[in-house]
């Protein structure tokens, strides 16, 4: 396994589109970073029901 260079950039995942521009994944223009992400929960009946569990919070410089 080759090991992760610190200046390489996350690839963003194909196929997802994110604008959480809050979140640590978000690439800054519409993509999402994770890798992986997880969605629920599983008793959704509407996109509007449904949420990101991946998400996490970027820090600010305040």
């Amino acid at each position: 396994m080759d090991p992760i260079r610190i200046d390489e950039h996350p690839k963003p995942i194909k196929g997802i589109s994110c604008s959480v521009k809050n979140c640590v994944y978000h690439d800054g223009k519409t993509q999402c970073t994770a890798g992986k992400i997880a969605v629920g929960p599983s008793n959704a009946v509407t996109s509007g029901d449904t949420l990101c569990a991946t998400f996490q919070l970027k820090e600010t410089d305040q």
